[in-house]
Order: structure tokens, then C-alpha cells, then sequence
């Protein structure tokens, strides 16, 4: 049985993958990303450059 490749669970898994290395990485907890992520979206937001369009 052949594997899909480039699926979007698959991908999905492999961004997850690439963000948790990351995250081990450098030492840094989820809460801390997602606390520190979202004070980055509501600067952006009150400077007017927060766009909602996904990639």
C-alpha cells in the first residue's frame, strides 16, 4: 500500500511536527506561544495590519 503524499492531514501533522521541534527546541511552552501570539495578533490588530485571509 502506497502513501498519499502531501495530504492536508498530512501536512497539518508535519507543521505540527515542525512547530513542536521548535517549541523544544528553544525552551518554550505552548501557553508562552499561545499567550505570546496573541498579543502579537491584537498589536497587529490596533496597528490595522491584522488580516484574517488564511493561506
Amino acid at each position: 500500500m502506497e502513501r498519499r503524499e502531501n495530504t492536508p492531514a498530512r501536512q497539518a501533522r508535519s507543521l505540527y511536527d515542525e512547530i513542536n521541534a521548535f517549541l523544544e527546541k528553544n525552551n518554550v511552552t505552548k501557553v508562552r506561544l499561545i499567550r505570546e501570539g496573541y498579543a502579537a495578533l491584537l498589536k497587529k490588530e490596533k496597528d490595522g495590519t491584522l488580516y484574517t485571509d488564511l493561506p
